[in-house]
């Protein structure tokens, strides 16, 4: 798989299912002046706990869906039916139970007005199964494009509906809760004729319970593994309620950690385009093409989040028109580099989740989740939000340290890598750019530009000398 397809695979999967998002970052100072720190803070804690509930709500069922693919070929429908059905059921009483949570969680929303608030702000939950498996689906049988239009044409209802009550109707926070509930009903509705109609991959009830617990049994150890993620990407928000940190610091935290995340369109898009070329390479032993993969990704991601960290400060000048908000620059630069090592993640879940080494996986986000909630509880008292972004750039990175004590991962980057001395090459470089990023932060704008275009060649020449022969051997 050449640079060039990587990058275009990344673009439909990354970066196109994301122009809604784009299009918000565009709006952003239209908008801003119509939203205030604490409109940030509420939608922070709810996003907060909605991404919680998201974490358990597939019971950990979805790993499921690739494996199955690969091993019972023309069979995996009939499998993924029964799993799809029991997602759902799953969802209905988790939403139930989230409404509930909602009713008591927000106090700073008047009690006559959180019924609707909770209703919708649950609908994301309810109707998530759906585009779970058309996203599996289209992702495995390598056609993004019905995936990617389906989930634009949804976005773009939620950009406008979110546009229009905060520009408009000027309804702060509730501008995300409604724009998320209409963009998820589009999602759902937009996805049930070529999925539960045209594939034939519909809803069903699984009638053996032997089958079931099997399945279970196998899945519930990747309930921790999402929580993990949770637990790394939204905790900190309840963990700021619980330490009593003001509405409008966990706003400005929000912000920050909000435009920082758009980050991850391009990380994600990366590793969601590469994924099945990775399992291909793993399941023949194709030592030097994932050692070509796994050192292409993680310099791409490298460089990105460090050209988006270096000009955060300009881009929050463009993008964001509220002199309140602007203060949260510091917050989106950590957080950009808190994801740069997203690939040693990708890289040994593909292992563990092709041998169903479930166990194994809590240890990729479960662990760091719970350093990010220790850590985050001793710095926020000391340095305030700014301290959450820290612990939360910490944990992450604790992540690529993990084959150094696991023995099972050890063994498989081993076997992947060649070597884990790879997995060391890429700490120190995300290290030194992070070091590198704080000091030229606030130069001038023609050192960032010759900076940029530095790195740019830099890595493009690496990888003309260094990484291509490695793909064409």
């Amino acid at each position: 798989m050449s640079l060039t397809k990587i990058i275009k695979d990344s673009l439909w999967y990354g970066v196109v299912p994301k122009l809604s998002s784009i299009i918000s970052i565009i709006v952003l100072p239209i908008v801003t002046p119509y939203l205030t720190p604490k409109d940030y803070g509420i939608y922070g804690i709810i996003s907060a706990y909605l991404s919680l509930f998201n974490g358990i709500s597939t019971l950990g069922l979805h790993m499921h869906l690739p494996n199955s693919f690969f091993t019972l070929k023309q069979k995996y429908k009939l499998l993924w039916r029964r799993i799809f059905g029991t997602m759902l059921i799953s969802c209905i009483i988790l939403s139930t139970i989230l409404f509930c949570f909602y009713l008591f969680i927000l106090p700073e929303i008047p009690i006559h007005q959180r019924w609707y608030v909770a209703i919708l702000a649950i609908i994301p939950l309810l109707f998530s199964a759906n585009g779970l498996i058309a996203n599996n689906f289209y992702v495995l049988i390598g056609k993004p494009q019905p995936l990617v239009l389906r989930n634009l044409l949804g976005s773009i209802i939620s950009i406008i509906t979110f546009f229009i009550c905060a520009r408009f109707f000027q309804i702060g926070y509730l501008s995300w809760i409604i724009a998320s509930a209409f963009s998820t009903i589009a999602i759902f509705i937009l996805f049930i004729k070529p999925i539960w109609i045209n594939e034939k991959i519909y809803p069903q009830l699984e009638k053996s319970s032997k089958r079931q617990i099997r399945l279970l049994k196998i899945a519930l150890p990747v309930i921790p593994h999402n929580l993990g993620h949770i637990l790394l990407s939204s905790a900190d928000r309840i963990i700021m309620t619980i330490l009593g940190v003001s509405l409008i610091d966990i706003g400005l935290y929000s912000n920050g950690h909000q435009i920082g995340d758009y980050t991850s369109f391009a990380i994600i898009g990366i590793f969601t385009a590469i994924s099945p070329a990775i399992q291909k390479a793993y399941r023949t032993n194709n030592k030097n093409l994932m050692l070509y993969y796994y050192l292409t990704t993680q310099i791409l991601c490298s460089v990105i989040v460090f050209l988006l960290a270096i000009w955060m400060k300009e881009i929050y000048y463009i993008l964001i028109k509220n002199e309140e908000l602007q203060r949260s620059y510091l917050v989106a630069s950590v957080i950009c580099f808190s994801l740069a090592m997203y690939g040693n993640y990708a890289f040994m879940s593909t292992a563990a989740f092709i041998k169903e080494k479930t166990k194994n996986i809590l240890y990729l986000v479960f662990i760091p989740g719970i350093i990010n909630i220790l850590l985050a509880f001793c710095f926020i008292p000391i340095w305030g939000y700014i301290g959450a972004a820290f612990a939360m750039l910490i944990a992450n990175w604790t992540n690529s340290l993990i084959p150094i004590f696991i023995e099972f991962y050890k063994k498989e980057m081993k076997n992947m890598l060649g070597d884990i001395h790879p997995v060391f090459y890429i700490i120190l470089l995300n290290t030194v750019l992070f070091i590198f990023s704080i000091f030229i932060k606030e130069t001038s704008i023609f050192i960032k530009i010759t900076i940029s275009l530095g790195t740019a060649y830099i890595s493009f020449f690496f990888y003309r000398k260094k990484l291509s022969p490695l793909n064409n051997q």
